[in-house]
């Protein structure tokens, strides 16, 4: 990580209850999706809180 990335994620975990946004580029060939369980909403992604 660059110094500017470690500025960065320290910022964010400086406060970890408050909303941060964290702006990141994704290469566009790069499969991405979020981890989902069949059936549950969209906002209750797989190991999350487990």
């Amino acid at each position: 990580m660059t110094n500017s990335n470690e500025h960065n994620m320290a910022q964010c975990w400086s406060k970890p209850n408050e909303p941060f946004l964290l702006n990141i580029a994704v290469d566009v060939h790069t499969n991405v999706y979020p981890k989902m369980l069949f059936g549950n909403p969209i906002t209750e992604m797989e190991g999350e809180g487990r």
